[in-house]
């Protein structure tokens, strides 16, 4: 393998994206046509927001190898952060086309399906993708999640309970226990799991908006017993007079 590949690679796997990216160049000056390394420029465009060229680069790595399932991937995870869901949607399925077998793939058309709110479209794609393979944590947590949306929440406890068990440090794992724990009416365990999410994910908007519905629910319930706690002590003064 080119050796630019493999420190960017590297570089990839520590989250260094914008220090990745000259090696990825570098590569594709000494061979413009390699799929892999248009995929993983545009994967480092994409964790960067510079959505543009990391589809150009997504579309060329496509060119370059059309029967390449990463490809199709890498497009359709952009086109997911672009709001594009129906071009999304085509690219994985795509890839899933190419690689049947492939339970990541499968992830990302339930988080695609998640996004545009298909909770049973989500549930089937990831409970696909569990067939392949019964531990993947993408397709874990998205059956829970789309399990808890759709009101069973019997089921969804016990598939978060199962992620959870085996990826302690998984941050969604711990979101989604947060939202289930939030529809249970229990704001203070809630608050726990999306603090656990957050240490482990700070920048994770799915935990960030349910600290803030946790922190509205926990203090809509004080401000309640303050007000009835109040309207209790009048009644009672009024009572002794």
């Amino acid at each position: 393998m080119n050796v630019h590949i493999q420190r960017a690679q590297l570089l990839i796997e520590q989250d260094r994206y914008a220090l990745a990216e000259p090696e990825l160049r570098l590569a594709l000056a000494d061979d413009a046509d390699n799929s892999l390394a248009h995929t993983l420029l545009a994967s480092c465009l994409r964790h960067q927001e510079r959505f543009d060229e990391a589809t150009e680069e997504a579309r060329l790595a496509i060119a370059s190898d059309p029967l390449e399932a990463s490809g199709h991937c890498e497009l359709a995870l952009i086109m997911q952060d672009r709001n594009c869901l129906p071009e999304a949607r085509a690219a994985i399925q795509e890839a899933l086309r190419l690689e049947p077998w492939e339970a990541g793939y499968f992830g990302v058309l339930a988080a695609i399906e998640a996004h545009a709110n298909q909770w049973k479209a989500c549930l089937s794609a990831a409970e696909q993708g569990l067939e392949q393979d019964p531990d993947d944590p993408t397709c874990s947590n998205l059956r829970s999640m789309a399990l808890m949306s759709m009101g069973q929440r019997e089921l969804a406890a016990e598939a978060a309970a199962a992620v959870l068990q085996r990826t302690p440090n998984d941050a969604l794992a711990h979101a989604n226990e947060g939202w289930r724990q939030l529809h249970l009416r229990e704001p203070e365990k809630a608050l726990i799991s999306f603090q656990e999410s957050l240490r482990l994910n700070p920048d994770s908007g799915y935990a960030q908006s349910g600290m803030i519905e946790a922190m509205k629910t926990r203090y809509a319930i004080y401000r309640w017993l303050f007000a009835f706690l109040l309207w209790s002590s009048r009644f009672s003064k009024n009572a002794q007079l």
